[in-house]
């Protein structure tokens, strides 16, 4: 969406975690300003760059109060420090995030998180899903769904010291690829379009690299209203 206003600050829910952490230190690297909204500020080290606001997820005036004056907000939904650990408590904080950010006029809304909820309903509250549908539905908010980070076919997500080892030893070809899952009104069905993130051949999938996918998403204001996966697969052999 090309009519988004230019990000310069953006607000990161879900710290202190892995995610979070990469998260933050890719927006810092890029010189872009981080507020961290956490329950106890005084848990966040000072940074250049960096300040820490406390505040909740799950309320919308909460959320409104403490993202006030940024223009983008990144949310790490499964994040450890978040203790959501399931539907419910994901409906109550997208909600609140929904109904706050328009009142604080924030237009950029980015949820990483385990959405599940969007394949299948298996044991889930029908009037909560449905709600949760229609309301990122016709909400104004220029939001992206994001899957959390993966394990690839060989193992969990190296961070980059494991993964310059792993490079020493093994010669497979990876590339960082995307799918865009594009909804229909009633989130009944996704058609999915590939987008591909090229790496270099060599590379293996960190949480700098899906990081910068995501940041990459978010300044763009591409994928908007659209579900997000960034996966890291092998790369087709050359032919001899």
């Amino acid at each position: 969406m090309s009519d988004l206003s230019p990000i310069e600050k953006i607000a990161l829910y879900g710290a202190p975690d892995r995610i979070t952490d990469a998260l933050q230190d890719v927006l810092l690297e890029r010189g872009l300003q981080v507020v961290v909204i956490v329950d106890d500020p005084t848990d966040i080290a000072a940074r250049p760059g960096l300040a820490a606001k406390s505040g909740t997820l799950f309320n919308a005036d909460s959320v409104a109060r403490s993202v006030v004056g940024t223009d983008a907000v990144i949310v790490v939904l499964n994040s450890r420090s978040l203790h959501i650990g399931g539907f419910e408590r994901s409906y109550d904080a997208i909600i609140a995030l929904l109904e706050g950010l328009p009142t604080a006029r924030v237009e950029r809304l980015m949820l990483i998180g385990e959405h599940g909820w969007l394949d299948r309903d298996d044991g889930l509250p029908t009037e909560k899903l449905e709600h949760l549908q229609h309301s990122l539905h016709k909400s104004p908010l220029a939001w992206t769904l994001v899957d959390a980070p993966g394990r690839e076919p060989g193992g969990p997500l190296k961070n980059v010291g494991e993964a310059a080892s792993a490079r020493q030893k093994e010669a497979k070809k990876r590339s960082l690829q995307a799918v865009n899952e594009h909804f229909e009104p009633a989130f009944n069905a996704a058609m999915a379009t590939q987008v591909v993130f090229q790496q270099p051949a060599n590379a293996f999938m960190t949480l700098q690299h899906y990081a910068c996918s995501v940041i990459d998403q978010c300044l763009q204001g591409t994928s908007v209203k659209q579900r997000l996966h960034v996966d890291s697969r092998p790369q087709a052999e050359e032919a001899p």
